[in-house]
């Protein structure tokens, strides 16, 4: 009798045991590395930097920066460790240009991403292209980097 109910005891800690773990390591929360594309078209300057970089909501930390790069011929992308249930933003800024750094998001888990600047350095366009609202220019922002949809 004493044998069972120690075995029974030894089910019951296991049970408890295997709970606990699942909730340690977060079980059901969807973790995923993602890219960002960035294809960048300034024109009017021979040499126009550009720079991106990827927050949380509710965060400033930079989770993933590309730090100053040509925009025309840099091959330039974000990638990051993106969590379920959390909301992500994706800054842009050309460097020597005044206007504020343009910030545009939210993007989630699911979400295929490929950013564009356009314009000049005086004055530059920001904009995001999801495959959540329109594959098709999603596609034809990745495919129109200067190093195609691989880099």
């Amino acid at each position: 009798m004493m044998v069972a109910i120690k075995y029974n005891l030894l089910k019951i800690i296991a049970f408890m045991c295997m709970l606990m773990i699942g909730r340690v390591i977060g079980e059901g929360d969807e973790v995923k590395e993602k890219t960002i594309y960035v294809n960048s078209q300034l024109f009017g300057h021979i040499a126009s930097y550009c720079k991106t970089w990827i927050t949380e909501e509710g965060s400033d930390e930079k989770l993933a920066e590309s730090g100053y790069k040509r925009c025309e011929e840099d091959c330039n992308v974000l990638s990051f460790t993106m969590q379920e249930n959390k909301k992500y933003f994706v800054h842009g800024k050309v460097w020597f240009n005044f206007q504020q750094t343009k910030v545009r998001g939210s993007f989630e888990i699911g979400d295929d991403v490929c950013v564009s600047f356009s314009g000049s350095t005086a004055k530059y366009n920001f904009n995001t292209f999801k495959d959540s609202d329109n594959a098709v220019m999603l596609q034809k922002c990745i495919s129109n980097r200067p190093c195609g949809v691989g880099g």
